[in-house]
């Protein structure tokens, strides 16, 4: 049985980092603790469109967290990914909200459903 807790704090967190999320939108959390996004307004929401307005501090960069100026700047890459570790473990207190959120597994690509080539196995390596 998963944590409802999860959602309700996910929730709290976009309001408190200043996250707008359009009201004809709700979130849900399944029993598996999956959470995902419907339109429940009863109508077509045409593009363009804007969903879900987010500030430019509710985005976690290695160069934006408080380590910026101890990050080397790397654009891609294993060292890209080491910075955004660190960016991340630098401000786990500020971001808990969002990721606590995170799915506990690996999630499969939509870019990749159906690919033979792919498994789920592969993406955790």
């Amino acid at each position: 049985m998963a944590d409802k807790r999860r959602l309700s704090t996910l929730l709290a967190w976009c309001t408190d980092i200043g996250i707008h999320i359009d009201s004809r939108l709700r979130l849900f959390e399944s029993s598996q603790g999956d959470i995902f996004v419907r339109n429940c307004s009863g109508s077509y929401i045409y593009s363009p469109t804007t969903l879900v307005t987010i500030p430019k501090r509710a985005v976690l960069s290695a160069r934006s967290c408080g380590l910026s100026v101890d990050i080397p700047l790397v654009p891609y890459g294993h060292g890209a990914l080491l910075g955004l570790s660190l960016a991340v473990y630098s401000e786990l207190s500020k971001w808990a909200g969002y990721l606590q959120s995170l799915p506990q597994t690996a999630v499969r690509i939509a870019l990749l459903w159906g690919s033979d080539e792919v498994s789920v196995t592969d993406e955790q390596d």
